[in-house]
């Protein structure tokens, strides 16, 4: 038993409609997988990174008040969490446990995974998944910051999602991606995952991001109004 995982189990992801913080990550995964596997080449330590990435993006909502939001009745007012924010907060449990996660998602999945002593980069996807935040190291501790023009007195290191975007190019958008498309087919029942599957080239990414833009861009889902531009994906992942 991987206790992470449990608790992702027992956690809600979406309140509408209702589904676990497990199963929400674990399709985002799934995504991220199959454009892993279409992207030739691509180094093994970068993709498990990516993977590992994907299933820890939504890591914060554990955070109790965002459990307490999601679960709230209709209409109550309740103070807004941000998740992304609260990732850190299980900085401790996600590394204490992150290489049984890869070796979970390798027989899940039978893919190649590897662990790095360096798990920053993990974080860094969850952090950033939605545009507006990024990973600052301040004496010693990871904070998830939103000023990007500022600099702290006491940082020593940031991790932006252009950073990510750069080391991990062309995969580097990709758990946002795969976030996106996870969120619709929830709101809207559409099995995004199906259709990807069927792209079989590497050349089919860019198309088919370019057939989805608009309807992605109609879905009211929380948040998708303040993540970057599909425009800017584009060049991302294509």
């Amino acid at each position: 038993m991987i206790a992470i995982i449990e608790r992702m189990k027992k956690a809600d992801a979406k309140s509408t409609p209702k589904i676990s913080l497990f199963d929400h990550c674990f399709g985002v995964l799934q995504i991220v997988d199959h454009m892993i596997l279409h992207t030739k080449g691509y180094p093994v330590d970068k993709a498990s990174m990516v993977r590992l990435g994907a299933f820890f993006h939504d890591i914060g909502k554990l955070n109790p008040d965002f459990q307490v939001l999601l679960r709230a009745a209709p209409g109550i007012q309740m103070k807004r969490v941000k998740h992304e924010a609260q990732t850190f907060d299980f900085y401790r449990e996600v590394l204490a446990e992150a290489d049984q996660v890869a070796e979970w998602i390798a027989d899940e999945l039978a893919c190649s995974m590897v662990t790095s002593n360096d798990l920053s980069d993990l974080f860094a996807f969850a952090v950033t998944h939605h545009g507006l935040f990024y990973s600052a190291l301040e004496d010693g501790t990871w904070y998830a910051r939103r000023e990007w023009t500022q600099m702290h007195s006491r940082e020593e290191r940031r991790i932006t999602l252009t950073d990510l975007l750069i080391r991990y190019y062309p995969l580097g958008g990709a758990v946002i991606f795969a976030d996106m498309l996870h969120s619709e087919q929830l709101a809207t029942g559409r099995d995004n995952l199906t259709d990807i599957r069927k792209t079989q080239h590497p050349d089919d990414w860019k198309h088919y991001l370019v057939a989805r833009k608009a309807q992605l861009l109609q879905v009211k889902e929380e948040d998708h109004n303040i993540r970057i531009p599909l425009d800017l994906l584009e060049l991302l992942i294509a």
